[in-house]
């Protein structure tokens, strides 16, 4: 079966008893851009965040309207809407699409829906695929709808490959090799860790030339582990200061005092005071601090990593040139520790102890200065990935007439 045949089977059978729309089904659409993110599961978020986000950033006028199979347990940021939109229709896509009248469609990963490609089609818009995965875009062996849809998928403006399995799999899938670059996987979004560069220079300067290291995402329960690296560290790195960040949960009066407690002269943040020579620890009480701390810190711990997992993506840390090190619990950002711990970019620790003879290692200048330099350019690397759609994505709302 093929040609207009097997194209007009496909849509009555896909069309069969379907409810069209209802009125006011969909909220009322936003003035410019529309750039429609089609995302197959909440998976897929990171990489649709990663465009929005530096959409976002530059203070670039559009909205991301990102579909997936459920919304459930998602929150979209302020140029984001989110919709659940699980295996549309014919009815229901075409009601989606006059009423949404989306410049541009990105697919992410794969998993191309025939019949969003269809009604696309003579929209005059562009479609790109990004972050495609060989094992979300090679046909399924057999039946006749991989082969229907061969001559639409031929003519989707752009495919990004995530390496070059997935541009293998796209040339054996019938895409026009002309139109495949291999950028590289897309790391999640980054965001860009807020602070005050009044307050950085005035505490660099209260620092002067003391060895820093910074411990963020700490709870009360990791205090004596914090606690037995700094003080099994000091013995070598006399005028040793910890800046510490507590977790979401954890009080920075109660951090402090735990603190004080195991011995250490210890410094709420705003409290009115400045280090003296004295003080060992600095503890932060504001949601700018971790911004700060980064940026004065040649080193970096993530706390949470140890067990309860990360809290923050590595990326934030490692491209502000401070060197990372981090537990086991890589969990949702795994892809991305693990580029850094391949490119020696990171340093992953399993123990207290284990955090002291990393402290002790990277606290020395031209160490952590090769991790930092490593972690640059893998954080370089992700930037130039986001960059590269990020400008199609301009040039193509362009063409729209924005």
């Amino acid at each position: 079966m093929s040609g207009s045949f097997g194209l007009a089977a496909y849509l009555a059978l896909t069309s069969f008893s379907e409810k069209p729309a209802l009125p006011g089904q969909w909220n009322e659409r936003p003035g410019g851009p529309v750039i429609w993110i089609w995302c197959n599961s909440a998976d897929d978020l990171a990489v649709a965040r990663t465009v929005s986000g530096q959409f976002r950033a530059e203070d670039e006028e559009a909205t991301f309207l990102v579909t997936f199979p459920s919304t459930e347990g998602l929150e979209p940021a302020s140029n984001e809407i989110f919709l659940s939109l699980p295996k549309p229709g014919r009815l229901l896509l075409r009601s989606f699409l006059d009423h949404w009248m989306p410049d541009v469609l990105l697919w992410v990963r794969g998993g191309l829906d025939p019949l969003a490609l269809i009604e696309t089609d003579t929209l005059g818009i562009e479609r790109i695929l990004i972050d495609a995965r060989a094992e979300a875009i090679r046909p399924v062996r057999g039946g006749w709808i991989p082969r229907l849809i061969r001559p639409l998928v031929a003519r989707l403006d752009r495919i990004f490959a995530a390496d070059e399995a997935a541009r293998k799999a796209v040339i054996r899938a019938t895409y026009p090799v002309d139109r495949v670059d291999v950028l590289g996987p897309f790391q999640d979004a980054v965001s860009i860790l807020p602070y005050s560069e009044v307050a950085r220079a005035k505490l660099s300067a209260a620092l002067a030339t003391r060895p820093v290291w910074c411990a963020l995402d700490v709870s009360l329960d990791k205090a004596p582990l914090i606690a037995a690296a700094l003080r099994k560290v000091s013995r070598r790195a006399h005028r040793l200061v910890l800046l510490l960040a507590p977790d979401a949960e954890t009080d920075a009066i109660q951090l402090g005092q735990r603190l004080r407690e195991a011995g250490f002269d210890t410094l709420l943040q705003g409290e009115g005071n400045e280090p003296t020579n004295a003080t060992q620890i600095l503890v932060a009480r504001s949601a700018d601090e971790p911004g700060l701390w980064v940026r004065l810190s040649p080193v970096t711990f993530l706390c949470g990593t140890m067990d309860n997992g990360p809290s923050r993506h590595p990326f934030e840390i490692a491209s502000l040139g401070s060197a990372l090190i981090h537990g086991p619990r890589t969990d949702a950002y795994a892809d991305s520790f693990e580029q850094l711990t391949s490119a020696g970019a990171s340093m992953q620790i399993k123990s207290g102890d284990a955090l002291a003879a990393a402290l002790d290692e990277l606290l020395a200048p031209d160490r952590s200065a090769g991790i930092t330099v490593a972690a640059w350019d893998v954080t370089s690397r992700s930037a130039a990935v986001t960059n590269r759609v990020t400008e199609t994505l301009r040039r193509a709302l362009e063409k729209a007439g924005y």
